[in-house]
């Protein structure tokens, strides 16, 4: 994902030119926004980091550990406390590398790692992710909550996973 700073657009999709910032910021401003978040690890890549994120950002992989800063840099963050300039936006975020997997790995990872305010707006597909286990409905994984388009909504899988450890908690009171 490009930088933030229009003086600096590093990317190779995304030449310094007026338009191309242009172009870019109304990408932003659209409701549906598909972002590639290949390393869910915050640890493990982040653009700033060493050669290998290098490598990673200029093939166009992004860390998890960037997108708050890319996010919140193009007007999607938590400074106004309504959130009013976020309603009705939705990000889908995509391309998770299979080192995350099975799927309950990689939502574990994102809601970890991701901004809390992003987390309402935002949701996975991890189709690719699921073990044969998640798919039969096994490991009380939420199977019901994927889409037919193989996207969960990250804020809703956390909520059917607060719900599973409660009752978890109250069968082993009894």
């Amino acid at each position: 994902m490009p930088s933030s700073k229009n003086s600096d657009i590093k990317s190779p999709q995304c030449l310094n030119s007026d338009l191309n910032v242009l172009h870019l910021r109304q990408a932003f401003q659209a409701p549906l926004i598909m972002c590639e978040l290949t390393y869910l690890d915050g640890n493990v890549i982040t653009v700033s980091g060493d050669n290998k994120a290098n490598l990673a950002a200029s093939r166009g992989h992004m860390s998890i550990g960037d997108v708050a800063h890319v996010f919140s840099s193009h007007g999607w963050n938590n400074n106004n406390k309504d959130n009013s300039s976020l309603k009705g936006k939705t990000i889908i975020f995509f391309h998770f590398s299979a080192r995350h997997n099975p799927a309950r790995r990689a939502l574990e990872l994102l809601l970890r790692n991701l901004p809390e305010w992003i987390i309402p707006y935002s949701y996975c597909a991890i189709s690719s992710l699921l073990s044969k286990e998640e798919k039969l409905g096994g490991s009380n994984f939420p199977t019901e909550l994927v889409g037919d388009n193989g996207c969960i909504h990250l804020e809703s899988y956390r909520a059917a996973m607060q719900g599973w450890e409660a009752e978890e908690l109250v069968k082993t009171d009894n």
